[in-house]
């Protein structure tokens, strides 16, 4: 897929108009996708059911702003999960109705890209699974590539850098192109982190449908310069195997992912990235993995992780504010993870005092900032 090179694979797309783009997109595929995967509500407190109780109005008013160049999403609603290892994840959470543009626009980027991508990458793409990857990897094993570099790419989705995602989106989308400006809106997105609009300087937005695709559009460019040098791997999302016949030929391998990450301004997590072997144990997508086994624990549904802190509903006089056109970003987003024990009910500091003052009279917040000019 040529996301690095001369001119758009998708040629005069950029002259295609909004109405006609917003047209050729399922919107009522792309609602039934949101109503499946559910979740919380965003900034506007709307729920999924809420949204249903009127989704055929709904859906027509979306397109409809879609259509004529009037849409503009609101604030994402942070939220936070704990990781599996340990810490915090920071989650944006679009409204119902942006969730809906962004599935459309998944949708229909989906089915020009996906065919496209490396054979080697297997997150987020339809057809393709943890089982596929798995047996990828045990082709590769019975090819003689018994040495494995275990890599994970440090805090990948928070650090896909805009300047270089929007360089690659303008030359395949081209620069008129309406969905350039939706992924714009989308993904330098406004943040309500529950005491502030600000806006999101660096990254993709976890909890938004349309990250993941975009997170393999990013890394594209990468599977294709592994792809040249003829080294091995397999893909998932940004936790990758690369495999070698010998710990010479993966010490290369390694330097041509080093210098392919950092194009993309992206490094390797080091505590997460180790040498290994198919003799040795190691784990891979979840499987326990040596020599001739690849077992993968008994599989069952998971239960969904609820989140463990999160922004209160935007109080709706700023929400109103910010459609307006009267409330812009404080400035980008500072995030850093609090210690697990701690949850939102214990936040301290001005941060929490101001929360509390926003929800207690959110129409005298937004007229004191009016008038005084500090940012909300």
């Amino acid at each position: 897929m040529n996301t690095n090179g001369k001119g758009a694979p998708h040629a005069g797309l950029g002259e295609v108009p909004a109405r006609i783009l917003a047209g050729q997109m399922d919107f009522a595929a792309a609602w039934q996708r949101v109503q499946e995967k559910a979740g919380m509500p965003g900034a506007d407190g709307v729920s999924v059911r809420a949204f249903a109780r009127a989704a055929t109005a709904n859906l027509r008013a979306l397109t409809a702003r879609l259509a004529s160049e009037q849409y503009r999403p609101d604030p994402l609603r942070l939220a936070e999960a704990e990781k599996k290892s340990g810490g915090r994840r920071l989650l944006l959470i679009p409204t119902v109705a942006d969730r809906v543009a962004q599935s459309a626009a998944a949708l229909w980027l989906s089915a020009k890209w996906n065919p496209h991508f490396d054979r080697a990458s297997f997150a987020y793409r339809p057809g393709l699974g943890v089982h596929d990857a798995l047996r990828s990897l045990a082709a590769l094993r019975d090819r003689g590539y018994q040495w494995v570099l275990d890599a994970d790419i440090r805090s990948f989705f928070d650090s896909i850098d805009h300047e270089l995602l929007f360089e690659k989106l303008t030359r395949w989308l081209g620069a008129g192109s309406p969905l350039l400006g939706w992924i714009g809106s989308w993904v330098a997105a406004a943040v309500w982190d529950g005491a502030a609009v600000r806006c999101l300087a660096r990254g993709v937005p976890q909890g938004a449908p349309l990250s993941p695709l975009l997170a393999n559009f990013y890394l594209d460019e990468f599977d294709q310069r592994l792809r040249r040098t003829g080294v091995q791997f397999v893909r998932y999302a940004d936790d990758f195997l690369v495999l070698a016949r010998s710990p010479f030929e993966l010490a290369q391998s390694r330097t041509v992912v080093e210098e392919a990450l950092k194009e993309l301004r992206l490094n390797l997590s080091e505590e997460k990235t180790r040498t290994t072997t198919f003799e040795q144990w190691f784990r891979f997508l979840g499987a326990d993995i040596q020599g001739e086994r690849i077992l993968l624990p008994f599989e069952q549904k998971k239960p969904a992780k609820r989140p463990v802190a999160v922004a209160p509903v935007m109080p709706r006089a700023l929400l109103n504010a910010y459609r307006a056109g009267h409330l812009k970003p404080a400035g980008p987003l500072q995030w850093a993870a609090r210690p697990v024990e701690t949850t939102a009910a214990q936040a301290s500091g001005s941060q929490g005092k101001r929360l509390a003052a926003l929800a207690a009279s959110p129409a005298d917040a937004v007229l004191e900032a009016l008038r005084t000019g500090v940012p909300l």
